[in-house]
């Protein structure tokens, strides 16, 4: 699990996903002031990073924040260039999963 903190004071914690040397999991990112595009700001760097060394990013949407709902996370990460995951139902118990795909396999 590797954790990272940036000047802007976003946190974020990653892991390796089992037997996957190539994708990794997202497992939280926030900010320690919202609504300011710091996290946007280091989704950016992450993206660039995992399309300079071929590494899909998963991750929940799952709110952390009473101020930010599930669904306008999901929306920003797919303005930011992630996809919901096809195995996604809908269900209202169950909290969607988004992917983002490297540009080298997008093509």
């Amino acid at each position: 699990m590797y954790s990272f903190v940036s000047k802007t004071y976003v946190h974020t914690t990653t892991e390796w996903l089992s037997g996957c040397p190539d994708a990794i999991y997202l497992s939280s990112i926030w900010a320690e002031k919202g609504s300011c595009g710091h996290g946007t700001e280091v989704l950016g760097e992450l993206t660039r990073l995992c399309d300079k060394f071929d590494v899909s990013i998963s991750a929940s949407v799952t709110s952390f924040d009473e101020n930010i709902s599930e669904e306008k996370l999901l929306k920003w990460y797919l303005k930011n260039g992630f996809q919901l995951d096809s195995t996604y139902e809908g269900e209202s118990f169950e909290m969607p999963e988004v992917n983002y795909i490297p540009l080298s396999r997008q093509l």
